[in-house]
């Protein structure tokens, strides 16, 4: 590549992220107090891991990438849970017992931690909703429902053109990908900090 056309590529992207700043930045500041300024100079420990986790997804929704807000507000809280049982273990414990804290899943960590008393049942459903119907439809999409009309295919519903309707199409039939990451990412504010106070 010579080098005019490596400063012409560079100008024309230069150009575009300019653009798109200006038709973002409304967006960008409405999310940012939405969700997130009552608490943004909040302070409070957590692992290294569990905060890198929850600052990437705040900074995925200010940013508007949605599906992605969704994903880490749910690996922070994961993060979050096994963090604190790694620490809390005991040999005879139940999770130490069936399952390693580190192989123990989501699921599993939210069931000990209500099991426990860290958290209320109240939260264990928030996060139990947050880990089926926010989470596992973006990341256990299926590519084939089952039907009897084999003359179109193409019209099949199938969990990845539903997950692909809500996020291309958002707000239509098929729901809003910026509802759901706006959920995820209130439910990982609220949560987080209560998380690390146990």
């Amino acid at each position: 590549m010579s080098s005019s056309n490596f400063k012409s590529e560079t100008d024309r992207a230069d150009l575009m992220v300019r653009r798109l700043d200006e038709t973002e930045h409304r967006g960008r500041v409405w999310r940012m107090k939405k969700v997130m300024a009552s608490i943004y100079d909040e302070n409070f420990i957590a692992s290294a891991l569990a905060a890198t986790y929850y600052e990437e997804a705040r900074w995925c929704w200010i940013s508007g990438a949605y599906v992605a807000t969704i994903l880490m507000s749910q690996v922070a809280i994961e993060e979050a849970l096994r963090s604190h049982f790694r620490m809390n273990r005991k040999r005879n414990d139940p999770l130490v017992r069936t399952v390693t804290v580190d192989g123990a899943s989501f699921r599993q960590l939210i069931d000990q931690a209500m099991a426990e008393g860290w958290i209320s049942a109240t939260r264990a459903r928030e996060l139990h909703r947050l880990r089926k119907m926010l989470r596992n439809p973006y990341v256990h999409t299926k590519t084939g429902a089952k039907t009897t009309d084999h003359s179109a295919p193409f019209l099949r519903e199938t969990s990845q053109s539903a997950q692909l309707g809500k996020i291309l199409r958002p707000g239509f039939e098929t729901g809003s990908v910026v509802a759901e990451a706006q959920e995820a990412i209130q439910l990982l504010i609220r949560s987080f900090p209560y998380l690390l106070l146990k």
